[in-house]
């Protein structure tokens, strides 16, 4: 495991970069989601998705730059949060290996990481996702 030099703050607290870090090492111990740990801590996502009342949605990974908002047209179909739950999980499954979802009330969100291969190695990436109703205007 490579070492982090953690940096600290003039005040004594960790820089958030260096929290980030120190995560992203955390989660190299992690084993990607089993099939039950992965259908409960996604059917808590499911279940947040069915609350929203908004028309989009982002899932957020600054550090690689990935940003996908999800625009969903209509809530009459019966279908419509089971749509956006799809898309989002078919998403995710894409990009790598579940190793964590877990809601953030204080903000509202969810923190998702994932395990990502590339050039025959990995790398751990922290994803957001939350209500986006006011990252988008339409004109």
């Amino acid at each position: 495991m490579d070492k982090i030099e953690i940096k600290m703050a003039e005040d004594g607290s960790l820089s958030t970069n260096s929290l980030y870090m120190l995560n992203q090492q955390a989660y190299d111990t992690v084993n990607p989601l089993g099939i039950k740990e992965k259908h409960d801590q996604l059917n808590n996502l499911y279940e947040w998705v069915k609350e929203q009342r908004c028309d989009y949605t982002m899932l957020l990974c600054h550090e690689r730059r990935d940003y996908t908002i999800f625009r969903y047209k209509t809530r009459e179909d019966k279908k419509y949060h089971y749509g956006i739950f799809n898309d989002l999980k078919q998403c995710l499954e894409n990009r790598g290996k579940l190793l964590d979802v877990r809601y953030l009330q204080d903000q509202d969100a969810w923190e998702i990481w994932i395990r990502i291969f590339e050039d025959g190695g990995h790398q751990n990436y922290m994803y957001m996702f939350f209500n986006a109703e006011g990252f988008v205007v339409e004109v």
